[in-house]
């Protein structure tokens, strides 16, 4: 099991102002991410950021963190499956049932 994570935002971090990384980040990535848990962040809601990995040319991650904060999508082999939802209405559905 992979001990070491590593988070990183995507816009203005990892993607540049004109939603590209640099090779130099992708080949890092990709070499840890053969090592640890590599997870991206981001404001945006998932197809969204699915498709600035994608056009970034940055590996695929471990976990995607989305929506502010509020969506967990975990990497599994038919894609990215929503693991835990987080915000108010999960609060909601959570107190009420």
């Amino acid at each position: 099991m992979n001990s070491i994570l590593i988070a990183l935002d995507l816009d203005g971090t990892c993607l540049d102002e004109t939603g590209r990384a640099t090779p130099q980040l992708i080949r890092c990535l990709e070499r840890v991410s053969e090592e640890a848990i590599l997870v991206y962040a981001t404001g945006r809601e998932q197809a969204s950021a699915m498709q600035a990995i994608d056009a970034g040319g940055l590996p695929n991650p471990s976990y995607l963190v989305s929506d502010v904060g509020n969506r967990i999508h975990r990497r599994a082999a038919s894609g990215f499956v929503l693991d835990e939802v987080f915000g108010p209405a999960a609060l909601v559905n959570e107190i009420v049932w």
